[in-house]
């Protein structure tokens, strides 16, 4: 492979010729992601409560409940009930909701059962994870290719990286709302670097527009928006006032909402409800400070790297990206070391029943970036490849297993039989990632008949069949009474998708 090429300032914008590979790889990321998404349709995330919020809309027209609602909702001083998180992922959700809403008056007129129209519905809201994902790839692979003159191919090939060897795969299933900011935070930097390259108004707003979005959907996103900030106010001096000013302009009107939204929900436009003592269990930050920066970057059990070997080569990479490309490095850098300390300090730092350090995963793609830069020219050494190869095959074992199995069933079976405690985290052969390794390997015991499924009572028995064999939609559908032909269908024009993406994007051989 060829080595990344020259400063972005001197390179203009994409050719017109070129237009097609970044909707070949937002296919393909699609195409993916929606191939491996999960058996059951069961969603672990808080996302289940976020739908119930944009379901409700659809059908009454309101945000809040009149009655108290189980689940992460906060009873507000007017009577009423709301989410407590915040409102982006809800917005985003009601697109799916509505087309529930229709889906649900067709199948009940056509005789379908409740049951099975819930099933349906369930699975129409399980993909909205695969599209946020793909989109984050998107613009990824546009970052890569117009700021840092990677080709085309070298880009996808970043991109096929961090989505198939990271922990980036497990949660393209995951309605956690921290997906949806990953996407708006690799949005968001991709139009910051481009606005410092070429100056256009429109690419701050978009680039300001995304990290509100992102506040309003998660408040730790307002780190990012500082770093943003900083960014235009220390590097891009030719434009230094009129981006500060549209960043006030951008954001203006999701801080305005934000403020309405904790007024409604708690009384104080200051107060988040999950900054209320209701919250403390996981939220508080009077956690110990050592222990979250050990468990967060050393544990076996929640270590970033761990779940995303790949950041490893961003380690070693960063100062060769410093000398570089010093407005992106130190963006990258800001975030990072804020962000770190931040959920270090978290009562509950390696964020309760989540699959690895899920708060991280918001900020993977970027973290990303220094290691996808320059493995083109990594791969040039003989130890560059055997590094590149072994962080890879890493992250793509654990990445897989926690596909074919299904980490939050693994987790309610220890914590059933008493053992889900500090092991989970510290213990080398009992923390969560080599449990989810031997899961997957029970899971294919079961498969051909030489092992024993285990239930979880209160679990569906597709949940309950898809979690001890292959958790995956095409294996489990049949099961639900989906005809064979119709899955073999939808598998086979996913996987032509895939090949035919993959042609495209792997005959992108010249950078832009």
């Amino acid at each position: 492979m060829a080595a990344t090429g020259s400063d972005p300032s001197s390179r203009t914008s994409p050719s017109k010729g070129d237009n097609i590979a970044p909707g070949s790889m937002f296919l393909f990321a699609l195409c993916l992601f929606c191939l491996t998404n999960s058996g059951s349709g069961f969603d672990s995330s808080e996302g289940q409560d976020h739908y119930r919020v944009a379901k409700h809309f659809v059908e009454t027209g309101q945000i809040g409940f009149e009655q108290p609602v189980t689940g992460i909702f906060t009873t507000a001083p007017n009577g009423r009930t709301y989410a407590s998180h915040e409102f982006g992922n809800v917005l985003l959700l009601i697109p799916a909701a509505a087309a529930n809403h229709a889906l649900d008056r067709l199948l009940t007129s056509s005789g379908v059962g409740p049951e099975k129209v819930a099933r349906a519905q369930q699975f129409v809201v399980s993909f909205q994870a695969s599209l946020y994902t793909a989109l984050t790839l998107l613009f990824l692979y546009l970052m890569l290719v117009e700021e840092f003159a990677l080709t085309g191919r070298q880009a996808f090939a970043g991109c096929v990286f961090l989505a198939t060897c990271t922990y980036f795969w497990t949660y393209s299933r995951n309605l956690f709302d921290g997906v949806l900011c990953a996407f708006l935070l690799t949005a968001a930097l991709r139009y910051l670097l481009r606005f410092r390259r070429e100056g256009r108004t429109i690419d701050a707003l978009l680039a300001f527009g995304s990290l509100g979005f992102a506040v309003d959907t998660r408040l730790s996103m307002a780190i990012p928006t500082a770093a943003g900030l900083g960014f235009v106010a220390l590097f891009c001096t030719g434009c230094k006032l009129r981006g500060l000013t549209t960043a006030v302009i951008a954001l203006a009107p999701f801080a305005a909402w934000q403020l309405c939204y904790n007024r409604l929900r708690t009384g104080n436009p200051l107060v988040s409800p999950v900054q209320t003592l209701q919250y403390a269990a996981n939220n508080a930050l009077d956690g110990g400070l050592g222990t979250g920066l050990i468990g967060l970057l050393f544990s076996p059990g929640k270590s970033v790297f761990v779940y995303a070997p790949l950041l490893l080569l961003s380690v070693a990479m960063f100062p060769v990206f410093w000398r570089k490309y010093r407005p992106a490095a130190a963006f990258i850098l800001f975030v990072f070391v804020a962000w770190l300390l931040l959920h270090a300090k978290l009562r509950s730092w390696y964020g309760a029943w989540g699959w690895g350090p899920r708060h991280f995963v918001t900020i993977l793609p970027v973290l990303a970036i220094p290691a996808l830069v320059f493995a083109p020219s990594t791969w040039c050494s003989r130890w560059g490849r055997v590094a590149i190869v072994t962080t890879a095959a890493a992250g793509f074992v654990l990445a897989s297993t926690s596909l074919v199995g299904n980490w939050h069933y693994r987790m309610t079976l220890r914590s059933l039989a008493g053992t889900l405690g500090d092991e989970f985290v510290w213990s080398i052969s009992r923390c969560q990632a080599i449990d989810m390794v031997i899961g997957a390997v029970n899971n294919g015991r079961v498969v051909i008949g030489t092992g024993e499924p285990a239930s979880v009572p209160l679990a569906s028995d597709l949940n309950n069949y898809a979690s001890n064999r292959i958790n995956m939609w095409w294996y489990t559908l049949p099961r639900a009474g989906v005809p064979r032909s119709v899955v073999l269908i939808a598998v086979s024009m996913l996987l032509v998708g895939l090949v035919l993406t993959t042609i495209r994007l792997s005959r992108q051989r010249t950078a832009t």
